[in-house]
């Protein structure tokens, strides 16, 4: 196996981060660090060669709350991640908003 530089606006060391691939791009969600929770987001995209990390921001509504631990995946072409509050809320983050299980806003 073959090791790749990774160079860009890389991630600090976190333990109970959440990832999913979609589209030839890695993210990386939420997380623990010395600071205690976050709920940053960073995308890597994994077929140009450049290997370049980049923080993505949020651009509209409310951000998902800090945690670490969570779950993700990918449904109907976009990544998705539970808000870890019990209920059947789920984020999507490449939509920048919330949505239900019906893709409906919540």
């Amino acid at each position: 196996m073959e090791s790749c530089q990774m160079s860009g606006e890389v991630a600090p060391p976190m333990s109970g981060t959440c990832g999913c691939s979609l589209n030839g791009d890695m993210y990386i969600f939420g997380g623990c660090n010395d600071n205690g929770q976050t709920n940053q987001l960073y995308c890597v995209n994994l077929l140009d060669g450049k290997y370049s990390w980049r923080k993505v921001n949020h651009k509209s509504g409310s951000s998902p709350s800090p945690r670490d631990k969570r779950t993700c995946w990918v449904f109907n072409g976009r990544w998705m991640t539970s808000i870890g509050d019990g209920t059947m809320k789920f984020i999507c983050l490449t939509q920048h908003g919330p949505v239900g299980v019906n893709d409906k806003p919540v």
